[in-house]
């Protein structure tokens, strides 16, 4: 006799990530007073891409694009605290709080500037937020990035137009 399966039940799909290098930590990154943060760093070049996901995802979720973009540069995906293979947060989950702890992780971790930071969802405040920009961004850039932090804030009518060419105004 075959199975037959009950109306409504499907054939389980098989798993979109497949690549086993996010099933475990990676680089277990010594932080304050003993707490660990797991980085993924793959690919070389310059600028970093430092990669953040959205609020409660780690580093899967940009599981098909790291390798993608770390064929042209370096790319790093890190969990929060608290999230992924990282231990669990010392104090709240403030943006401002998530920032300082990126930037720490990423000055323990000896990933040196410059940096292109690109976040998802909740981690897109973290990309914008001033202690991110203060710390991670080099000096140099103060004044350009502050024009991205308005931008940020004012959300995305206030983004500057897309050119046919890829470019932005």
């Amino acid at each position: 006799m075959l199975p037959v399966p009950c109306l409504g039940q499907e054939k389980p799909k098989p798993p979109i990530v497949t690549d086993p290098i996010y099933a475990k930590p990676q680089q277990l990154v010594e932080m304050d007073h003993g707490r660990r943060m797991n980085l993924y760093c793959r690919g070389s070049g310059s600028p970093t891409v430092v990669l953040d996901a959205g609020m409660g995802d780690s580093t899967i979720s940009w599981a098909l694009v790291q390798p993608t973009l770390a064929k042209r540069t370096r790319t790093c995906s890190y969990d929060r605290a608290g999230l992924g293979f990282s231990d669990a947060a010392t104090r709240p989950g403030t943006v401002a709080n998530m920032a300082e702890d990126l930037h720490a992780l990423l000055r323990a971790a000896h990933v040196a500037p410059p940096y292109v930071l690109v976040g998802h969802s909740l981690a897109g405040m973290t990309a914008c937020s001033p202690i991110a920009i203060v710390t991670t961004w080099p000096a140099w850039c103060w004044s350009r990035a502050r024009t991205r932090i308005s931008r940020c804030a004012a959300g995305p009518s206030a983004n500057p137009a897309r050119r046919p060419n890829g470019t932005y105004t």
